[in-house]
């Protein structure tokens, strides 16, 4: 009976994008295939390549990696003791610190599988139990591997330095690479210094424009990434000149939209970084280097349009708004249970008109709430009377549209400021003890306060904005097209409203402070307004009787002020 035969597998690895261009896979499957044939192995159907991964970062060892898929095989079983593994030379396991890189060569053999290195002085082969000379061995080849990795990483850190310094003094391009929607101009020179070294390709540059609007009036970064794939020849998703290998047919994704509307590179502005080694993390962690360049990049959108954007996706991700349709949600995120506070929801029962769309209490459609739902066309004529009573005047006059622009895109530079903040006040608590990230925690609480204030300001100027007659708002408001819908909803979530929906009404409040209570009567929106003893008997004053009864009531006020003027008791005993 003969023996079964000896599997082998090829493990191969290379660090860059570039390497793949070169030789080093067919240099290395080749030189596999021949020693399996040279030693009478049976080369198995299964090999595992790391394209692109770097052994001095540990890019291998992580849950996508080759090797580790290669450990989790043998940690199986379904790698079968006996079995050889042949490598190019022990450094394709890792060039990470010696301790961490003799944990995976021991790991491996002492599951009993052998270890074969082609380039290593010669063929050397390595098996459990093989002496104080192979440990010996192994640990100097492990060292070595680690210290060249290591100095290369300091010369190339040290070159990056002066080559962000460069850019810092002179805007000199920071090697080829740059954002996907600009490319470095053809035959720039550092002595031309016509304030860029970069130019927009102008069908990319088009499409980040859209990105932009598109997230302004409301869409969500899925709803976006579905628009500009819908239209594969007009809106291509962006590629890389140097990726190493081809993923055939590429489409948009939520994530590739999230990175361009984050990328301040989008108005110009270039922050030079560095890695800084952090617990539980392979790569290290990005960290700012000094102050950001401002102009580096040729400006793609204006910095207004950047922090715009930055604000209505805030609002979003704070009404946990993930859901999109031709007909956006004006009660998204602002709409509470009156009972039980959930979130009310959109419900369809039927088409009109026997059926319609409903509000919903979410714990309702679990059983755990009685609440009724409320017909969705009468809750928006209530949304619609509701505006009348906020700072909504900037969605209808063309006078405080500059401000609110304005307002818009502080209110998303103080978000960025603030999310700055925590995430370098969280660094901190980690790394107590470093004083570079202490200088970036005092200097970011620092920016965050003039925001703060701008902020404040700019609402003010808004509320101080003449507005206009009842009747004119409602005739100019749009509360028909996707991005008006998007629109208010965003501004009522600016002003932090609420509105508690049940059996009493629409009860409004604006961070936290009582504004009004409304209702549906009598195929009508309005406003419940105290009556009677204690104002325990509320009178319903319909929308199109708001403007006369404002009127009497301004008269009222007046001829009581008159009477308290003149030292007379205002009404009657």
């Amino acid at each position: 009976m003969n023996a079964p035969a000896t599997l082998a597998y090829s493990y191969a690895r290379w660090s860059s994008a570039e390497q793949s261009k070169g030789d080093s896979q067919r240099r290395q499957l080749k030189a596999f295939q021949d020693y399996c044939e040279r030693k009478g192995l049976t080369p198995a159907e299964d090999n595992f390549i790391d394209r692109g991964r770097s052994g001095y970062k540990a890019e291998h060892l992580s849950d996508t990696g080759e090797l580790r898929r290669f450990l989790t095989a043998v940690e199986t079983g379904a790698i079968a003791a006996g079995s050889v593994l042949v490598v190019e030379s022990l450094d394709r396991l890792g060039r990470q610190e010696v301790d961490e890189a003799y944990d995976v060569f021991r790991s491996i053999l002492r599951a009993g599988i052998r270890i074969v290195t082609l380039a290593d002085s010669g063929e050397q082969e390595y098996v459990k139990g093989g002496g104080i000379f192979q440990i010996l061995y192994s640990l100097i080849e492990m060292s070595r591997a680690h210290g060249e990795s290591q100095r290369k990483a300091e010369m190339v850190g040290a070159a990056v330095a002066n080559r962000q310094d460069a850019a810092r003094k002179y805007k000199t391009p920071i090697g080829n690479s740059c954002p996907l929607w600009l490319k470095v101009k053809e035959g720039w020179r550092s002595y031309e210094l016509d304030g860029t070294a970069y130019e927009e390709r102008p069908e990319r540059a088009d499409v980040v424009r859209q990105i932009f609007r598109w997230a302004i009036d409301g869409y969500g970064k899925e709803a976006i990434a579905r628009m500009l794939n819908s239209e594969p020849h007009k809106c291509p998703p962006f590629k890389a000149d140097t990726k190493w290998k081809d993923k055939g047919q590429r489409l948009w994704g939520a994530s590739s939209v999230d990175k361009i509307l984050k990328n301040k590179a989008t108005f110009g502005e270039y922050h030079p970084t560095t890695r800084q080694q952090k617990r539980g993390s392979l790569k290290g962690e990005k960290i700012e280097v000094g102050e950001p360049i401002a102009g580096y990049y040729p400006a793609t959108v204006s910095v207004d349009t950047f922090y715009e954007a930055q604000a209505a996706i805030d609002g979003r991700r704070t009404a946990k708004a993930t859901r999109q349709s031709t007909r956006y949600n004006v009660w998204s995120g602002i709409a509470k249970c009156e009972k039980c506070g959930s979130a009310l929801h959109l419900v369809h029962k039927g088409v009109p008109p026997k059926g319609s769309t409903y509000l919903r209490c979410a714990n309702s459609r679990r059983g755990v709430c009685k609440a009724k739902a409320v017909r969705l066309d009468q809750a928006e004529a209530v949304f619609r009377g509701m505006l009348l009573r906020l700072d909504a005047l900037s969605l209808v006059e063309d006078s405080s549209a500059g401000i609110e622009k304005a307002l818009r895109a502080a209110e998303g530079e103080l978000v960025v400021a603030r999310n700055r903040l925590k995430g370098l006040t969280e660094r901190l608590e980690e790394n107590p003890e470093s004083d570079a990230i202490g200088r970036l925690v005092a200097k970011a609480e620092a920016d965050v306060l003039p925001l703060e204030a701008k902020v404040e300001a700019l609402k003010a100027d808004l509320a101080a904005e003449q507005g206009i007659g009842w009747t004119e708002f409602l005739a100019r408001l749009d509360l028909v097209s996707y991005e008006g819908r998007a629109k208010a909803n965003a501004l009522c979530k600016r002003l932090g409203v609420v509105v508690s929906i049940g059996a009493s009404g629409y009860a409004v409040t604006k961070n936290g402070d009582f504004i009004c209570v409304m209702d549906y009567r009598e195929g009508e929106a309005g406003y419940l307004v105290a009556s009677g003893f204690r104002g325990k008997f509320p009178v319903f004053v319909p929308i199109s009787d708001v403007p006369d009864y404002a009127e009497r009531e301004d008269a009222d006020q007046a001829r009581q002020d008159a009477e308290t003027d003149e030292g007379q008791p205002a009404g009657k005993y």
